[in-house]
């Protein structure tokens, strides 16, 4: 049988009498429960609106152990709790299982380091877990990311909304990550229907696969996104290239993974229309501005229908350019359509 006690509170709340911190009134129950049989304990929690801040700053004073209070001072987490559901089996700050559901509001963290993603604000949505497994639901507005470089200010997103569902496979060390319905916008950048996957392990092995459709969005941003998530050994040409102007209705996937390895095992496709783009590429070919038309890449063929353009001196329109073999040291340039202008002597 099972011995269970419980404890209730309603209104809760604390004031420090020298300090600001006041937390709001909450709502909460604990169960614990212990096997008569094995004395094992197992616990519930539910609690009921919580201010995120004010109750980290309120552990400093509270005896709760030095390595969640060093951890809630890494972290400092802001935001909204509307409700928590947490039980546990063994310590609950390292329970051997457990399973948790929560909502909030506005959450920030700093200092998570996630991958490339080191700092979030303005979270809002659901989450569900396991020791195992978990599922996110996001619908945020006005979300802010940092990333590592070369993003100095973070990302801001005016909506982001995402179902998010993880398992972790204890055995090989790895965890992942199934994305569906991401969708997205800000200033530069708006997406949909994105969906995939991402799997990453100890040996710091990076695979993904990703595909979806923007609506529309601007080149220079797109690079620097591109260069802040993946090896900049991989995608050396893109570091090397300049690149102005806008992307709309495009469709994209990559496959393979994001680690430097010696084999081409990354395989992507672009297909979009370009508006008022210009490139400058490595010094051995000419610089291109403002060039609208359709556009489709890979690893291997680049291909653009264009209605109008410069390639240096030179307008185009109706001209189909075309690069084959990009891999290879001496690709080949095929360009027809019509042409005015002086070339270079």
């Amino acid at each position: 049988g099972n011995h269970v006690q419980e404890w209730t509170t309603h209104r809760l709340n604390f004031k420090l009498a020298h300090q600001q911190t006041v937390t709001n009134p909450i709502n909460a129950l604990w169960r614990k429960y212990q096997d008569l049989e094995s004395s094992e304990e197992s616990n519930y929690l539910q609690i009921d609106e919580i201010d995120i801040g004010a109750w980290a700053n309120l552990l400093g004073y509270l005896p709760v152990d030095a390595a969640l209070r060093e951890q809630i001072k890494k972290y400092s987490p802001t935001g909204r709790v509307e409700q928590m559901q947490f039980s546990w089996k063994g310590n609950w700050s390292e329970p051997h299982s457990y399973q948790l559901d929560t909502r909030f509001n506005d959450l920030s963290l700093n200092n998570i380091h996630w991958g490339h993603l080191t700092a979030v604000n303005g979270l809002s949505g659901s989450v569900q877990r396991t020791e195992l497994e978990g599922l996110l639901h996001l619908d945020s507005q006005s979300i802010s990311l940092k990333l590592l470089q070369p993003f100095s200010e973070p990302i801001v997103f005016d909506t982001l909304s995402a179902k998010v569902d993880w398992k972790i496979a204890a055995h090989q060390d790895s965890i992942t990550y199934q994305i569906k319905d991401l969708v997205f916008s800000n200033a530069y950048v708006s997406g949909s229907s994105i969906h995939g996957s991402y799997r990453h392990d100890q040996t710091n092995s990076n695979w993904i696969d990703l595909r979806g459709s923007l609506d529309q969005a601007d080149i220079s941003y797109l690079k620097r996104l591109a260069l802040s998530i993946a090896d900049k050994t991989r995608l050396s040409w893109l570091d090397e290239t300049f690149l102005l102007g806008q992307l709309k209705n495009t469709q994209f996937n990559i496959q393979g993974s994001l680690n430097d390895t010696s084999t081409n095992d990354l395989a992507w496709s672009l297909v979009t229309e370009l508006i008022n783009v210009s490139a400058s590429f490595a010094e051995r070919w000419p610089n291109i501005t403002a060039v609208s038309g359709k556009f489709s890449a890979s690893p291997t063929l680049i291909k653009a229908t264009l209605s109008q353009g410069n390639v240096e001196a030179i307008q185009f329109k109706d001209t189909t350019v075309q690069i084959a073999d990009i891999r290879s040291k001496k690709p080949l340039l095929s360009i027809k359509g019509e042409a005015t202008g002086k070339t270079k002597q």
